[in-house]
């Protein structure tokens, strides 16, 4: 059995660097999925405001709807248009 004086000078190179090489590897696909992870909660957020706004947004539409004694289509564009501006409506 040939010992670790008898194997080549590459060979003891790739023995130092491997564990060196394996940890750069785990930490690269650690950061990736971690990302990966941030960027699906960011857009899960984004997509639990819309909703939350959006039924706001019905709401009010319904209650000048109810007040002003117009149909749930014709609102006052004025407040449509605001409502707009502070992203309750879903911009088509």
């Amino acid at each position: 059995m040939p010992t670790s004086a008898d194997l080549p000078i590459w060979v003891k190179d790739v023995a130092t660097f491997a564990p060196l090489f394996v940890t750069t590897v785990a930490a690269a696909f650690a950061i990736y999925f971690s990302r990966r992870q941030a960027k699906y909660a960011h857009q899960r957020l984004k997509l639990d405001m819309f909703d939350r706004r959006y039924a706001v947004y019905k709401a009010i539409r319904t209650l000048i709807s109810e007040r002003t004694g117009r149909a749930s289509g014709k609102i006052n564009g004025n407040i449509l248009r605001r409502a707009t501006e502070y992203s309750m409506v879903p911009q088509t």
